[in-house]
């Protein structure tokens, strides 16, 4: 199971900026996506995220490169993306 060792609430800007500078921009693949779900009382809600995947390593399953999320604000990234798990 995968670990956030980094979570800061900042710009969609600058944390894309961070990864660029740990990842290089042509390591990262940018992916939107869409949570659709219902709480207990039946009311049904989409939260959008952005998925980055690091493109050096191969997509063994749909998330077997998601390296980092940014939603709402927040951004956060796995401790898969710097030990090299593509399985994580």
């Amino acid at each position: 199971m995968s670990k956030v060792v980094f979570k800061k609430k900042m710009p969609k800007k600058r944390f894309e900026k961070k990864l660029i500078k740990e990842f290089g921009i042509d390591n990262l693949e940018v992916q939107p996506y869409s949570d659709e779900h219902r709480d207990e009382y039946g009311n049904y809600s989409i939260s959008k995220l952005t998925l980055y995947r690091d493109a050096r390593k191969s997509p063994i399953s749909d998330t077997g490169n998601h390296i980092a999320t940014w939603m709402k604000g927040e951004g956060w990234i796995f401790d898969h993306a710097y030990s090299g798990d593509v399985n994580a």
